[in-house]
């Protein structure tokens, strides 16, 4: 599906989300009638809205957006892989300028070292001395059902960027890494919130920013994982941690883990308290013993001596 109408397909989703009828969304989005009845059926086919009454849609909650895939079955697909730079290492050098002069391609030199740029497929391509560099460019999103899957759309374009470079060059033999990476979890709850509320969240560590939610593509209301090693782990790890919540029904929220540990000190304080009372009652216990003990003991001491009488 080209990426116009998936779009279409999210602003239909959100503008139902806002509780707009289909009238209402007909003139927000410039689509006529007819088009969005065709486009509510589609989304209510897959699973994603259900009509709750006449004129009146709702989105079906699952923490997952569910869209079109290229041949036609659904789906789902809530993770927007972009932004992608790629590095690669091949296994000798090349005479860049002597090789693009000898095959007409057209390119400029870029930076101090004067490194020739060409365009494939839109992508720019720095060809360095050491390192090939490939930027995707703005528009090219990659969805997947998690960052994994995304990253892997993601490396079949690029391996079909590599078949492009080898047109000009021959194969050759190469090692590539991916220099950066973001994935943005669309329609995600915290963003909307967010978003409503019209601010923006920036999570950094040691090693620089890896989370965020700021609209940068000003189309989806995404969570984005943005560190340039580990943004598909980060991502995985976001992933699960969410959908975590939402099995349980975000139950465990900060006031649940306050509420959780006070009722712990509770039994804490009681089981001190029992215990305090409980060591009284084993001692007390323990004194009647020895008492017991030594009235058994005068008793048969009495006793010794009235058989000892009666002997005499």
């Amino acid at each position: 599906m080209k990426e116009v109408k998936r779009k279409l397909y999210l602003d239909i989703v959100n503008s139902i989300k806002k509780g707009l009828n289909p009238a209402k969304i007909s003139t927000r989005l410039n689509i006529s009638i007819p088009n969005l009845s065709y486009y509510l059926s589609s989304l209510k086919r897959e699973g994603v809205i259900k009509k709750v009454g006449y004129g009146v849609w709702e989105v079906i909650p699952s923490g997952e957006v569910k869209i079109l895939s290229q041949d036609g079955n659904s789906q789902v697909q809530n993770v927007r892989g972009h932004a992608f730079i790629w590095k690669i290492k091949p296994n000798k050098k090349f005479n860049w300028l002597e090789i693009l002069k000898l095959n007409n391609i057209n390119y400029e030199l870029k930076g101090l070292q004067s490194t020739p740029r060409i365009i494939i497929e839109r992508k720019k391509i720095l060809l360095g001395k050491n390192y090939i560099t490939i930027f995707e460019p703005k528009g090219n999103n990659f969805w997947g059902i998690n960052t994994i899957d995304s990253k892997k759309n993601a490396i079949q374009s690029f391996l079909v960027t590599m078949e492009g470079i080898f047109k000009i060059t021959g194969e050759f033999k190469y090692k590539f890494k991916v220099a950066r990476q973001h994935y943005g979890f669309v329609n995600n709850l915290e963003a909307i919130h967010f978003e409503h509320k019209g601010k923006t969240i920036l999570i950094k560590n040691e090693k620089g920013y890896w989370f965020s939610i700021d609209y940068s593509s000003n189309i989806y209301k995404e969570a984005e994982t943005i560190s340039e090693e580990q943004a598909d782990i980060h991502g995985l790890q976001y992933q699960n941690y969410m959908n975590s919540h939402e099995r349980t029904n975000f139950k465990v929220t900060p006031e649940f883990i306050l509420e959780a540990l006070n009722k712990v000190k509770e039994n804490q304080n009681m089981y001190a308290e029992n215990m305090v009372s409980h060591v009284e009652a084993i001692k007390t216990l323990s004194q009647g013993v020895k008492d017991l003990v030594k009235e058994v003991q005068e008793l048969r001491r009495i006793n010794n001596l009235g058989n000892r009488g009666d002997s005499d």
